[in-house]
């Protein structure tokens, strides 16, 4: 059983493949990671959160982990009597830019993911205070946006659009000062990479509550577009590490976080 009254932390991680952990099977996972129940994930299928089990519930299903892992290590060794709630919401091949052929994350696409995603978070609220638990930190990952490299149209459009989604994603499942880490695409082979990456750039220089992520050095899968195991770790441990910079940023206001949130 948790505690009762205790505090708590949520991870909402969101995105495409590099957050899902593409074809990084569960025999790849960090040895050294410890299973508690300190460290929860939510589930789709229950639609409560559990113990997470990398390689076993950390994608719904799959065997695939991704940096949650990392992340859910480091926070626990820095904060074991605290417990972190990770909401994980990745689909592939998604991107920001309203597509009718395609699942989007634009949050003018009625019924698509960014809808889903927010009544599942409404569920995952829930059932954090139905434990008794209050959140005295919310972070927002996004590691997305390698499919709006793809085109130029999509690209061109990704400033605005990253705007518009962290605008809407903060309103609608957290605060408007909740921090948001920005993964920086890679993917040298994506053609329209660098107006993304400039975009990402920008915006995280421009707002106050985002800290950029770097994944440039991060190693890659064969296809020179996802990240391998030891990628995962390391896309993980700076997560964790912008998060930790992100909150202790002026302006980062803990009763927002736990009490101003729109999903209560």
């Amino acid at each position: 059983m948790l505690n009762i009254i205790a505090l708590a932390q949520l991870l909402i991680l969101v995105g495409q493949s590099n957050a899902y952990g593409f074809q990084v099977p569960a025999a790849e996972a960090p040895a050294y990671y410890g299973v508690t129940e300190k460290v929860q994930v939510f589930s789709r299928q229950t639609r409560r959160f559990e113990t997470m089990i990398p390689g076993v519930n950390t994608n719904n299903g799959s065997t695939n982990w991704g940096p949650e892992v990392e992340y859910a290590h480091r926070f626990h060794a820095a904060h074991p009597k605290e417990t972190l709630y990770i909401f994980k919401n990745v689909e592939g091949d998604s991107g920001l830019a309203m597509d009718a052929a395609n699942a989007d994350w634009s949050p003018n696409s009625n019924g698509d993911i960014f809808d889903r995603a927010t009544s599942r978070l409404v569920q995952a609220r829930a059932d954090i205070r139905d434990r008794g638990e209050a959140l005295n930190g919310i972070v927002i990952a996004m590691v997305q946006g390698e499919t709006d490299g793809k085109t130029a149209p999509a690209s061109e459009a990704y400033a605005a659009n990253i705007h518009q989604f962290v605008h809407q994603a903060r309103k609608a499942w957290a605060c408007q000062n909740t921090p948001v880490l920005v993964g920086r695409i890679n993917g040298p082979d994506v053609p329209f990479r660098n107006a993304v990456r400039l975009a990402q750039s920008a915006f995280a220089a421009q707002d106050s509550h985002a800290v950029l992520v770097d994944m440039d050095a991060f190693p890659l899968q064969p296809d020179r577009l996802h990240l391998n195991a030891a990628g995962q770790i390391r896309l993980g441990a700076a997560l964790y590490a912008a998060a930790e910079a992100a909150v202790l940023k002026p302006g980062v206001s803990a009763a927002c976080e736990m009490n101003g949130a729109a999903l209560r």
